[in-house]
């Protein structure tokens, strides 16, 4: 699992978030791309990547991306 975003300030929806997820067991893989604005909160993965908290840290810590979870205290 892995998360990665780009900012683009001329865009309404100036973030780019995109998931890439991987299923070693049905060999198989899965990319996720949303778009949000600075007020928008992006969907967390979570619920299905217990592991994806950091990433969701580490998105918010560098490009100030909204995200539905509550981040833990770190």
């Amino acid at each position: 699992m892995d998360v990665s975003g780009v900012d683009f300030p001329e865009r309404e929806k100036r973030f780019e978030v995109v998931y890439h997820l991987l299923s070693i067991k049905h060999a198989g893989r899965i990319r996720v791309k949303t778009y949000a604005g600075e007020a928008d909160p992006v969907p967390s993965a979570v619920e299905v990547f217990r592991g994806a908290d950091w990433y969701t840290i580490l998105l918010f810590a560098a490009l100030g991306v909204r995200n539905m979870l509550t981040l833990p205290q770190v």
